[in-house]
């Protein structure tokens, strides 16, 4: 679909979902003189999935996350609607928020409204999502018990524990304080059994319409090419005047030495011909395969190619415990289901203020613009503040901060302002405190399809 059609649809869902919100907004503020924080996911695509894990309501147990993250579910703690013991399995949904990419992706309002009305933003030591199900029907905690938490965290310290009421639309507290121990089961280096370099080069069949270069070759310093058998060099290039196709003294001529060089890109190497007499002769050439040579090197290739895939493989889970796991360990006592929260306030004191907007490299409709919501991350990544439209004119943040700028775009690309671009122009966006400035976005060429394509791309936003 044309993109000059895709934006008019979108105005006109977002104008049709705004006054659904709006509704619902209204309805929930009856009995309230102050807005409700609700969580909002930027999008179902990309928010942060649940782990199923299913316990028999009258035996205490134990489940294990694979983040080392466990909960403890003491015997008859589960009761339905009518507040009647459970005695069937239930099955507990669990979710755990440690980076910005998991807050983002939530949509999990990371502020909270004080009595005198003024809001702090949070800066998360680790946050989880807790729901039960028997049946399809949702369960609760009965009155007086309590199931426990252990948490991993990547940030030592005391914290206070929060948790989000739906109905008050703020955070509350949930106890005074979670207290992080040493966790014993933390690697702090990634344990890596194999070395993944480049993947193996494809063969190149031999092609009869161009010439082969044979000439004397000593490939016994690049041991990728020292057990391919017979190599047939030809023309890797693509210029006319260079090719020695074009050159029949090349062929004619009587050349002292050959020596090859491997290139960055696969197959592709440097071959120099050098003669006393006429100087050098250099041009890319790629080592070809013909007949049974080919059949050898495809099924060597393929060899290769599997125990490349298998060793990224094992890098990546390897990698992914690494990320998941925290040093740290906080035990928490749940007396109900619903998002809980291990967080401070950060400090937005001496903040620096400018009226931004932000240019997403292509001519978006004001009305869809409208949609965008930017996330400022900041606070040792610990914090997202969300800034949507109407805010963007108080866009706030601490400039002695690493921070960067992200924003999911109506098409779910993904805007970024890195730190490296914080850093490069930081005196431009000095000069214009408390004036506009255009925060110019880098927008991803692919759309996020998933929370991973989010957790990723954030990540390697810097």
């Amino acid at each position: 679909m044309h993109k000059s059609i895709v934006y008019p649809l979108l105005f006109i869902a977002a104008l049709f979902l705004g006054s659904c919100a709006n509704q619902v907004r209204n309805a929930a503020l009856q009995n309230s003189s102050l807005e409700k924080y609700v969580v909002a996911p930027p999008s179902s695509q990309l928010d942060v999935p649940f782990i199923a894990k299913t316990v028999a309501s009258d035996q205490a147990s134990k489940i294990t996350f694979a983040s080392g993250s466990s909960i403890d579910i003491p015997a008859g703690i589960f009761v339905d609607e009518n507040n009647q013991p459970v005695t069937k399995p239930v099955d507990l949904l669990f979710r755990e928020f440690h980076t910005a990419a998991d807050i983002i992706a939530s949509g999990i309002p990371m502020k909270v409204r004080m009595e005198e009305g003024t809001e702090e933003w949070m800066q998360t030591a680790g946050m989880f999502e807790l729901k039960g199900f028997c049946e399809g029907k949702e369960v609760k905690i009965a009155a007086g018990k309590m199931l426990n938490v252990n948490l991993v965290s990547n940030v030592d310290g005391d914290f206070p524990f929060w948790y989000f009421n739906p109905d008050s639309g703020n955070w509350e507290l949930d106890s005074k304080v979670s207290t992080a121990v040493p966790n014993p089961n933390f690697m702090s280096a990634p344990v890596v059994d194999v070395e993944v370099a480049a993947p193996p080069a494809k063969p190149i069949e031999f092609d009869p319409s161009k010439p082969a270069l044979n000439f004397d070759i000593n490939v016994k310093k690049l041991p990728e090419l020292a057990n391919l058998g017979r190599i047939i060099w030809q023309y890797a290039g693509t210029d006319a005047k260079k090719d020695p196709a074009n050159h029949e003294w090349v062929f004619r001529h009587n050349w002292d030495d050959a020596i090859i060089e491997p290139t960055s890109t696969p197959n592709v190497y440097h071959l120099t011909l050098v003669s006393r007499d006429s100087g050098e002769y250099m041009i890319p050439v790629c080592p070809n395969k013909a007949g049974k040579d080919l059949e050898r090197a495809k099924a060597q290739y393929a060899q290769l190619m599997a125990e490349y895939e298998k060793g990224v493989a094992m890098l990546k889970n390897q990698e992914q415990t690494v990320t998941f796991q925290g040093a740290f360990m906080r035990s928490l006592q749940v007396s109900g289901f619903g998002i809980h929260n291990c967080d401070a306030f950060y400090n937005m004191r001496n903040s620096m203020h400018v009226m931004a907007d932000f240019d997403f490299g292509e001519s978006i409709p004001v009305n869809v613009k409208q949609l965008v919501t930017v996330f400022l991350i900041t606070g040792d990544s610990r914090s997202v503040i969300t800034v949507p439209f109407s805010a963007w004119e108080n866009f706030r943040f601490n400039i002695n901060e690493k921070n960067k700028i992200v924003a999911i775009l109506p098409d779910n690309k993904l805007a970024i302002f890195d730190y490296s671009d914080f850093k490069s122009q930081l005196g431009e966006i000095k000069a214009a405190s408390e004036q506009r400035y255009v925060f110019k976005m880098r927008v991803l060429d692919k759309p996020l399809k998933s929370f991973s394509d989010l957790n990723h791309a954030t990540a390697d936003a810097g």
